[in-house]
């Protein structure tokens, strides 16, 4: 990033990243391309960048000069966005597959709509992979949100939501003997969301089991 040693300069919504071509040209097919031959780039020492940030590109820069991706403790889903959509345009495969697992990493309640889009809109198997483990690890803070984001949250990930759901509804029957009767010798299946409630054989009438969502073991454990 030393503009003296420097013989480009990328001017992104008014920045400046200076950059050596020669190091991008080496890890960089399309660098490759843009400064060499006929390309404008490979004559001009300022090549304006419209579709990124000056954040992300430094990002992208800082993992071409060390094979290392640093985000400074930034778990913005939109500045890691911005790095991976670098990492695509410039065929950087390595930095993307890195980037598809730091998403993984930062999954939260908040922002696993912004991230589900993101997985199933790029098909990214290996995140698609890592919202199933965590829509099973946080299953119970997830069914807290409002029927609205839900809804949201579903959409984002391609139904998996309620996959997961159903999935669980089916775990949470196999642990007890079925069917299961009251006194009266009707069937009883009770669920709520949060708290499952099952009615259970050999019980006084009303009786009820009350399982909490934690205690039930994770669909990799069974």
């Amino acid at each position: 990033m030393n503009s003296a040693k420097s013989d480009v300069q990328f001017l992104i919504d008014g920045q400046t990243v200076p950059a050596v071509k020669a190091v991008l040209r080496l890890k960089s097919e399309v660098f490759r391309a843009q400064f060499s031959g006929n390309w404008r780039e490979s004559e001009d020492n300022t090549v304006e960048i419209w579709d990124t940030t000056p954040e992300a590109f430094k990002v992208m820069v800082g993992f071409i000069y060390t094979e290392q991706l640093v985000f400074n403790d930034n778990k913005d889903v939109d500045h890691i966005h911005d790095v991976m959509k670098l990492a695509d345009k410039y065929q950087l495969k390595r930095l993307k597959t890195l980037v598809v697992r730091h998403m993984g990493s930062v999954i939260t309640v908040d922002n696993i709509e912004q991230i589900g889009r993101l997985a199933f809109g790029y098909e990214l198997d290996e995140l698609i992979g890592a919202l199933k483990t965590f829509i099973d690890n946080n299953f119970k803070q997830l069914m807290e949100k409002s029927p609205k984001d839900l809804n949201a949250v579903n959409n984002a990930c391609n139904n998996l939501l309620i996959e997961k759901f159903s999935q669980h509804c089916n775990r949470i029957d196999n642990l007890f003997d079925k069917p299961t009767y009251c006194t009266n010798g009707n069937t009883i299946n009770i669920y709520k969301i949060g708290q499952y409630t099952c009615t259970y054989p050999n019980s006084t009438t009303g009786a009820v089991k009350t399982i909490d969502i934690n205690t039930v073991p994770k669909f990799s454990e069974i």
